[in-house]
């Protein structure tokens, strides 16, 4: 994370457990919920960098004063994988604050481009949804390679809302999260963040303090996730952020991906557990605004 600088700025009402709203974006029209069928399972099957809640991963659900989540020796190992690398590495190309523009260097698109190649793979998740969205008539490319600048637009292009920018984007958003004033409370807070990596990391460092118990949680069965309430830089998220825990970033990306096409909501279910899915697609532009599990 480059800086955790903040300039006051408007803050827009923002996607949240009770309705999802415009984040900046226009008018929010009513949408139907999609079911992604079994794609969602076949996605998970083929996820082979998801880590193993209890052997990989320890998540804490109590209410002490512990880590929500911890890495275990077999789980440090696996995050050594190119995938979780590759991901890792454009957590510090943003900025905290977002009225600071993006100031996005060549190395940093090249990080972009890299994590694109490594979820690309045949037989991935990312080339499951592919098939998906083509079998669906939502997209009508060739080859998956071909799919690569779609995912380079809608995940890492900057674009502007409310009169500034263009220094937004559906990653930073996402998985990395934004920082905002609101002038309702006369306070700073978090938006987006939605990833555990992310979490994890930000925790390591001193950033994040979390306050446990997660608001919600579903880990006794895979896909793990939770609610979490924290404070990122001194800006809290009044609902708490919902995410995944131990799941890779191609399948988190895929998914996401999936639902994009199809609806700013969608429902599934992976190992029997139904999840319900935002990923909403700013002004029908084609970039991610948002996107998150929600329970």
């Amino acid at each position: 994370m480059r800086s955790f600088t903040f300039v006051i700025a408007f803050l827009i009402p923002v996607c949240s457990y009770g309705e999802c709203s415009r984040l900046g974006g226009g008018k929010t029209k009513a949408t139907f919920t999609a079911n992604l069928g079994n794609v969602c399972q076949r996605m998970w099957n083929s996820a082979e960098n998801n880590l193993k809640i209890g052997k990989d991963i320890v998540i804490y659900a109590g209410i002490k004063p512990h880590p929500l989540i911890t890495l275990t020796r077999l789980g440090k190992a696996k995050m050594k994988r190119d995938i979780f690398v590759k991901f890792k590495a454009l957590l510090d190309n943003y900025e905290a604050d977002e009225n600071r523009p993006e100031k996005t260097n060549a190395t940093e698109l090249l990080e972009e481009d890299a994590l694109i190649d490594a979820m690309v793979v045949s037989g991935g998740p990312m080339d499951i949804a592919f098939q998906y969205l083509k079998e669906q008539g939502s997209i009508s490319f060739n080859c998956l390679d071909q799919f690569k600048p779609v995912l380079k637009k809608m995940w890492f292009e900057k674009y502007a809302k409310r009169r500034k920018g263009p220094h937004f984007s559906g990653f930073e958003h996402t998985f990395v999260g934004e920082v905002v004033y609101d002038w309702k409370t006369k306070r700073r807070i978090t938006t987006g963040f939605h990833n555990w990596i992310q979490f994890l990391s930000e925790k390591q460092t001193g950033r994040l303090t979390y306050s446990p118990p997660p608001l919600g949680r579903s880990v006794n069965t895979e896909p793990a996730l939770v609610r979490a309430r924290f404070q990122w830089g001194g800006a809290s998220k009044p609902p708490g952020s919902s995410f995944f825990i131990g799941t890779s970033p191609a399948f988190e990306m895929a998914l996401y991906t999936a639902c994009f096409f199809q609806s700013s909501t969608c429902t599934c279910q992976i190992n029997g557990k139904p999840l319900t899915i935002t990923s909403v697609n700013f002004n029908k532009k084609g970039f991610v605004l948002t996107a998150f599990p929600r329970f």
